[in-house]
């Protein structure tokens, strides 16, 4: 929230209120949940946002972050609320390490599985084999929340939403989990789940804007 502000939760600012934010999933998932509010974009490294919400003539109430980067930024005490995952779906893989080696290079791949952890693999291909069934990319409504349980159960929730909340489709699979295969696949039977409910008419909707939108400004090459 905006430093002196007496609200602590998106729930407790007036409608018409203006939070800022650069992801498109989660102005989405907060306007699906909060239509009272306004979403207006705001860009730039963590300080410069924070500068920007604090700022006499700031039209921003609250800004949206992710609080690994406030902690990190040693900004903990700007976080006046943690969203749970009823109220924010995380992005495909958001939080997670990759490294990337030669597909050759077993001496490496020996190294790697020694600092790898198993679970957030698990997590990561079934976020992304789902992502990659949509046929969605990053810049689209997609959200996740996935566990893995002691037992070794996945449990992928997704949600697929319009830009601007008002569509939105979500369901889950739990599956145990064996072998990396079995995350992939859980990933795939998720987003099938979700195609049948209309995912796939969200998404398509989506893209033909961005099309529409790319050739309105003269391009005739989108990327």
């Amino acid at each position: 929230m905006k430093k002196g502000s007496p609200y602590k939760s998106l729930a407790d600012l007036p409608a018409g209120s203006i939070v800022g934010t650069s992801s498109v999933r989660r102005s989405a998932q907060i306007n699906r949940n909060f239509p009272n509010l306004v979403f207006k974009s705001v860009r730039g490294n963590i300080q410069t946002r924070v500068q920007k919400l604090d700022a006499e003539d700031s039209e921003y109430a609250c800004i949206i972050l992710a609080a690994a980067g406030l902690i990190r930024c040693d900004m903990k005490d700007r976080i006046t609320k943690y969203l749970n995952e009823d109220e924010m779906y995380h992005a495909v893989g958001q939080g997670a390490i990759g490294v990337e080696i030669r597909k050759d290079n077993e001496k490496m791949r020996l190294l790697c599985s020694v600092i790898g952890d198993r679970k957030t693999t698990w997590k990561c291909l079934a976020e992304r084999s789902l992502l990659r069934t949509l046929e969605g990319g990053c810049s689209v409504p997609v959200g996740v929340w996935t566990t893995v349980s002691s037992y070794n159960v996945l449990k992928l929730k997704a949600i697929v939403l319009s830009v601007d909340g008002s569509e939105s489709v979500e369901d889950f699979v739990e599956k145990q989990l064996t072998c990396e295969k079995d995350a992939f696949d859980a990933g795939i039977e998720l987003a099938d789940k979700l195609i049948a409910k209309g995912a796939k008419k969200i998404l398509d909707e989506i893209n033909f804007s961005k099309i529409k939108e790319v050739k309105e400004m003269g391009l005739s090459n989108p990327q």
